[in-house]
């Protein structure tokens, strides 16, 4: 099953579970939700740390430990380098809050694991309320997004599969789109909630339907001959700038 959780998206999905690869995750997944029913695998030819041995010795009594030998452990580790210790858990759920209090990331297109973790990282920094994700997007539960995210999934509300330009349609609030170099500066554009800002995918950008739905369109400031930013970068800039204008 691990290695199927660790390759299949459809696994995740069918199955509910997820795969944590090494302490600061797990550890991260157990500050927030309960790890009864969790299957621990430890790498039985190596030294385990002091995180690892924490998180097996303060595990409920409904877990299961088991050691795995060394060759089949590394063939199952999502990293080149793996930590010793991953857990299957169940997917957790996030609770959403209200659409009309919230400031929303609306991601389309965002096809790698790592840039997704990313943003959502920030986004759980920055106080962002939510992200949806199109259809097109990554799996936000897959290993690697799980690594780049840091634990974020486990604190932000994220919906997956959303149809996007319904959504827009519905929402009540206001609609801002994000472009590589026409709109208003991003230090210019007011960011209060209720709003959704929505962003593009690596090269394609926001689809000219999209693009149409919002209110304003807003743009990175870059030097002349810059095509556009890294979709994590961009996210990161307009959290923060979000994150200033209201700080509390």
């Amino acid at each position: 099953m691990a290695r199927k959780l660790l390759k299949s998206a459809r696994e995740r999905r069918r199955s509910g579970m997820i795969l944590l690869d090494g302490a600061h995750l797990i550890s991260s997944y157990a500050e927030n939700f309960d790890l009864t029913g969790a299957v621990i695998l430890v790498n039985g030819a190596s030294h385990t740390t002091p995180e690892s041995n924490e998180i097996v010795a303060s595990l409920p009594a409904q877990a299961r430990v088991l050691d795995v030998p060394g060759a089949l452990f590394d063939d199952i580790s999502p990293v080149d380098t793996p930590t010793g210790i991953i857990a299957l858990v169940t997917r957790p759920a996030v609770s959403n809050s209200d659409d009309r209090e919230r400031f929303c990331l609306a991601l389309d297109g965002v096809q790698y694991p790592g840039n997704l973790g990313s943003v959502l990282r920030t986004a759980a920094a920055m106080r962002v309320d939510a992200v949806l994700l199109s259809s097109s997007c990554a799996d936000p539960w897959s290993p690697k997004c799980l690594r780049g995210g840091m634990g974020a999934q486990f604190v932000l509300p994220v919906t997956e599969q959303v149809d996007l330009l319904e959504t827009l349609k519905e929402f009540e609030g206001t609609r801002l789109a994000t472009s590589s170099h026409s709109g208003c500066a991003l230090s210019q554009a007011r960011l209060s909630a209720p709003a959704i800002v929505m962003i593009g995918g690596e090269g394609a950008g926001l689809s000219t339907e999209l693009l149409a739905s919002a209110d304003t369109t807003v743009c990175i400031p870059m030097s002349k001959g810059i095509e556009s930013l890294n979709v994590g970068a961009a996210a990161a800039m307009i959290c923060y700038e979000r994150f200033r204008q209201f700080p509390a």
